[in-house]
């Protein structure tokens, strides 16, 4: 299983995770990151994430067990540690065609994005589920271009199966159709 964090980037050095909680491989043999992507800066790693939030949300997912901790007492154990990881960083602002192009990505899909840098290739393999604890779209119903490109991952993903896109519903007791309208579109879950 693949999952895809598109958040703020997961922490790298010459596209190389600092955090052994996403270094080394599954038991599989196969290595933890599948794909890094800065979609910020346009560049294939996470050397300059915006903040740490993209990290914490990884580690809860899916960080390594028995992995070599940096110093005594330090690391967790995600909640699907055999799972494998593709570290996003999202684009600020959220434009929906971006966005749109950056989800179609990462589940697999070559969205032939116009914009300069945008990766010519998709991953090796597509995401089955992508989490997003962001807010694109706030402030507004979910648009045409975010339901073509939700329709299509959902539908098209995992093989003609559906990649499952799992959105943060935020901290403010709100409206979530305005809020966080990807959360509430139909064939996303909404995770509070």
């Amino acid at each position: 299983i693949v999952l895809a964090v598109w958040d703020s980037g997961t922490q790298s050095v010459g596209g190389v995770p600092t955090n052994t909680d996403f270094s080394g491989t599954v038991s599989d043999g196969n290595p933890k990151v599948i794909a890094t992507y800065d979609f910020e800066n346009m560049v294939a790693n996470n050397d300059n994430p915006w903040d740490t939030h993209g990290s914490g949300v990884a580690g809860v997912s899916v960080a390594l067990a028995n992995n070599p901790t940096p110093a005594t007492g330090a690391g967790v154990v995600g909640s699907a540690p055999n799972v494998r990881i593709m570290t996003i960083a999202g684009r600020l602002p959220y434009i929906d065609i971006e966005v749109a192009d950056q989800y179609i990505w990462m589940a697999g899909f070559d969205p032939q994005s116009p914009l300069a840098g945008f990766p010519t290739s998709p991953p090796p393999r597509g995401a089955d589920v992508i989490t997003c604890s962001l807010t694109p779209g706030a402030g507004a119903p979910l648009s045409g271009t975010a339901k073509a490109a939700l329709d299509f991952v959902t539908t098209f993903g995992r093989g003609g199966k559906g990649t499952m896109c799992f959105f943060s519903t935020g901290n403010a007791n709100a409206n979530n159709v305005t809020a966080r309208p990807y959360g509430a579109y139909e064939k996303c879950f909404a995770i509070a």
